[in-house]
């Protein structure tokens, strides 16, 4: 019985082995089709970045840099979210000196508007917008005097030319032109005002100078005296180029 049951195997082995290495030949071919599709769908399905994506990505970032200046307490350059307005930005430099332009930052200056990267933001100061008004002013008043004074040079070479009268000399000349030199002599000095002096004067005067606004004033009075010129401009704390300008008309 034991014999033919090992008879029986062996010809099942015989018969069926063929089939065997067949089937396992087809498993393998199955198995690595199947592998090399799968690398293929894998490899089709990945996606490149294009510099054009990257810029997109590069847009997306939520913080900008702006350079903050002027009369601003703490001057410099911020990063700041690019939702930041104007106003907090402000706010984060430690707000505006008291030298700040209030009249430029109602007019002209939009608290509510979003900032950009690379945005620069200066706000005047007072005695910028000040100067700026008085070189206009001086400007236009220069322009008028200018053509005043053609105007009048036409006339006058008009009336020379149309009057042929000799003038007639009397005894009277001499008291004409004592009086021509006394009205000279007032309107010369007359012209020429009194100096002001920055270790006396008031508020209300040293304001009247040309460049001081309320604020200088003030310094100067609360920095004073003052010894000389040298001396006004390293204590008074007001810019020494203001004070140039105001050489020949201050005293000590």
């Amino acid at each position: 019985m034991e014999i033919e049951w090992n008879v029986l195997i062996r010809e099942i082995i015989n018969k069926y082995i063929l089939y065997f290495f067949i089937g396992v030949f087809l498993c393998g071919v199955l198995v690595g089709f199947l592998s090399s599709n799968l690398k293929r769908n894998l490899k089709g399905n990945t996606t490149e970045l294009s510099p054009g994506c990257l810029e997109d990505i590069g847009s997306s970032v939520s913080v900008v840099t702006v350079d903050l200046s002027g009369a601003v307490v703490s001057p410099g350059l911020y990063t700041v979210d690019k939702s930041t307005r104007v106003g907090e930005l402000l706010a984060l430099g430690g707000g505006l000196t008291d030298e700040a332009s209030g009249l430029w930052i109602s007019r002209k200056l939009n608290l509510s508007a979003k900032i950009n990267d690379s945005q620069k933001i200066y706000i005047p100061f007072e005695w910028e917008i000040y100067e700026d008004s008085v070189g206009d002013v001086q400007s236009l008043f220069s322009q008028l005097t200018d053509f005043s004074g053609s105007n009048n040079d036409d006339n006058s070479t008009e009336d020379n030319v149309g009057d042929d009268s000799s003038p007639v000399n009397n005894g009277d000349s001499d008291d004409d032109t004592n009086t021509d030199t006394d009205t000279n002599s007032n309107s010369s000095s007359s012209s020429n005002p009194e100096k002001i002096n920055v270790n006396a004067a008031s508020l209300t005067q040293l304001d009247s100078l040309s460049g001081i606004g309320p604020s200088y004033a003030q310094k100067i009075i609360d920095n004073r005296t003052y010894a000389d010129f040298d001396d006004l401009c390293n204590k008074s704390k007001v810019p020494k180029s203001t004070l140039e300008k105001l050489k020949n008309d201050i005293s000590f």
